[in-house]
């Protein structure tokens, strides 16, 4: 893959068409992030992209998104603001800023920015889970579940796996699966609620 990365890099280096070395500059910065996991590397690639193209809104949010794996969330969060101020309407960079307050125990500015990603798309599943948990980790059991409930009814598969995708800061893993096993319950899905019960002790 990173002999892969290298012959990509390098058309982008030679390519005269703009938009052509644009295209192979993200897909540099996409490989070094998502597939050898390299946030250094792709953050430098992102910026090279963003250089060429500075209101490309998708760029900066994946910018955010390095920095924030690298434990910088200065840097994320003015990747993640610069993306909105291009693109207000952009649902995941609300979604992302969320994340980035919600794992630094700001829970309170993580339920508005995941607010506004769901005003922007109500039929995302992530972001209701993710709001749910920013709501667990404030005490507030009820939204909680109201949350979840909503995330269910949109995708029921997608808490396989996880709880959530954000941990709630303070709330043990096995209370998480006991509450979404009573939200099972309360569905009807007795089989699968037993399951994560299960898991909660």
């Amino acid at each position: 893959t990173e002999e892969l990365v290298k012959v990509v890099e390098r058309r982008a280096e030679l390519a005269d068409d703009a938009g052509v070395r644009l295209v192979l500059l993200h897909r540099v910065a996409a490989l070094y992030e998502e597939v050898l996991e390299r946030p250094g590397e792709a953050i430098a690639a992102y910026k090279e992209a963003i250089a060429a193209s500075p209101s490309d809104a998708a760029l900066r949010n994946r910018l955010g998104i390095c920095y924030q794996r690298k434990g910088d969330g200065k840097a994320a969060r003015a990747a993640y603001k610069k993306a909105l101020d291009l693109r207000k309407d952009y649902s995941e960079a609300w979604n992302n800023l969320g994340t980035l307050d919600h794992t630094r125990g700001k829970y309170k500015q993580a339920i508005s920015a995941y607010g506004k990603a769901i005003k922007l798309n109500p039929q995302d599943a992530v972001f209701h889970k993710n709001l749910g948990a920013a709501w667990l980790a404030r005490g507030d059991v009820e939204r909680a579940l109201e949350a979840w409930t909503e995330a269910f009814r949109l995708d029921p598969t997608g808490f396989e796996g996880d709880a959530v995708q954000v941990p709630a800061a303070g709330v043990t893993l096995a209370r998480q699966y006991y509450l979404y096993a009573k939200l099972l319950a309360a569905r009807g899905d007795t089989e699968k609620a037993l399951e994560y019960l299960a898991q909660a002790h």
